[in-house]
């Protein structure tokens, strides 16, 4: 009777419990279970409204797959040594993308959160944008995939693809479908957004270019 009595324990992220069980813990729990775990991961409801900690969660990810990754990019150099690009220019390169990283990641995580939520409403998720926002800050765990060579990029894009589609399921209650075309549709519109301004600039052009053709040409 006691035990029905009793309040139902909520699952928690480890990482917005770091304060009581370790930064390092629950950055290492928390990643564990959004790569092999996703779906009960996402089942789980933060408790905090703050959006600062997933970013600084996707922040800290993201610059340790940057980190990483150095490696794999002096080996493509080197491998097609027809780039020229030499060893100075590529050092410097790599530290200014490791020192603006952080930067990067959080403006294209706020971005691309609120681009494919626009999608979500319209199929009918029920989260916020918070929750869309979430879903891609744990979804930077798939990025360390990137340190294969080779392959690393492929797969981390693959898999990152898939713990979208769980996190929109789970924090928007979304059928399979339609968290696949909340996925694709953002996709399909810039396509066609590009084909049209690349259609839109041919006839700029050709129009130009025709009206500059002799009278008898265009007669």
């Amino acid at each position: 009777m006691m035990d029905a009595l009793e309040p139902q324990r909520v699952e928690q992220i480890p990482w917005e419990q770091r304060d009581e069980i370790g930064f390092f813990k629950a950055l290492w729990e928390t990643w564990i279970e959004v790569l092999f775990s996703p779906k009960l991961f996402f089942q789980k409801r933060s408790l905090t409204p703050s959006l600062w900690t997933p970013l600084l969660y996707a922040m800290i990810l993201g610059t340790l797959a940057a980190i990483f990754e150095i490696p794999s990019l002096f080996d493509y150099v080197h491998y097609f040594p027809q780039w020229g690009v030499p060893d100075k220019i590529l050092k410097q390169w790599s530290m200014g993308s490791l020192i603006t990283a952080p930067l990067w990641i959080a403006l294209g995580t706020w971005v691309m959160a609120g681009i494919y939520h626009v999608g979500i409403a319209l199929l009918g998720g029920k989260g916020g944008y918070g929750a869309t926002f979430r879903t891609f800050c744990y979804a930077t765990s798939a990025s360390v995939f990137g340190v294969i060579p080779w392959i690393g990029g492929l797969i981390a894009s693959i898999y990152t693809f898939y713990l979208y589609l769980e996190g929109f399921q789970q924090y928007h209650q979304l059928s399979r479908g339609r968290a696949i075309g909340a996925l694709l549709l953002p996709v399909l519109v810039g396509f066609f957004v590009v084909i049209g301004v690349i259609v839109l600039f041919a006839l700029l052009v050709g129009g130009t270019l025709f009206n500059g053709l002799p009278s008898f040409y265009t007669t």
